[in-house]
């Protein structure tokens, strides 16, 4: 009767002693009669190994072969989810491009703002004294009538705010800049 020990039976198998030793504690009933120790090493005979083959193979199924349906149909799904994929990615390249062009298109109208909006030092509001002074330099002989001089086209609706007034009125309310028609 041929023994092996379990390290060669391990080799065999191609698995570790470890798992040979697990593979006993599991099937005992069947194999506790093959395993025999000797001197501190456990030995098992040619018909217990064939009933650890047996119970590893039982264990591990065969690999299925590339040709079944079963690899074809998740070779199906794998390149479908593929192409599901590779459109997400182009849509999410285009999004992208369409926010960078906002964004820039953003940055020249905050560029072009800005510039309109440049610190301009406000003048002193004239008094009724100093337009009157200023019309009567400009053409002595002709004095402008008074509904001349204070008609809603004259008068800059932004005079006498500061900076962050006016910036915030030309952000948010432009149309308290418009001139009026009457």
């Amino acid at each position: 009767m041929e023994l092996l020990k379990v390290s060669q039976v391990a080799k065999k198998l191609g698995i570790s002693p470890t798992a040979v030793y697990k593979k006993f504690r599991t099937c005992s009933e069947l194999i506790q009669t093959h395993v025999h120790k000797e001197k501190g090493i456990t030995y098992i005979d040619i018909e217990g190994f064939e009933l650890v083959k047996n119970s590893m193979q039982k264990a591990h199924p065969e690999p299925v072969s590339p040709g079944s349906e079963l690899v074809q149909s998740l070779q199906k799904e794998l390149d479908r989810k593929q192409g599901i994929i590779e459109s997400l990615i182009a849509q999410n390249e285009e999004q992208r491009k369409r926010t960078d062009t906002i964004i820039m298109k953003l940055t020249g109208d905050i560029s072009n703002l800005q510039k309109s909006l440049e610190f301009k030092k406000p003048e002193p509001p004239k008094t009724t004294a100093d337009k009157e002074n200023a019309y009567s330099s400009a053409s002595p002989s002709r004095r402008p009538d008074r509904a001349e001089v204070f008609t809603p086209e004259n008068l800059d609706p932004l005079e006498n705010l500061n900076f962050l007034q006016r910036f915030w009125i030309e952000l948010t309310a432009p149309e308290k800049l418009r001139r009026y028609n009457s």
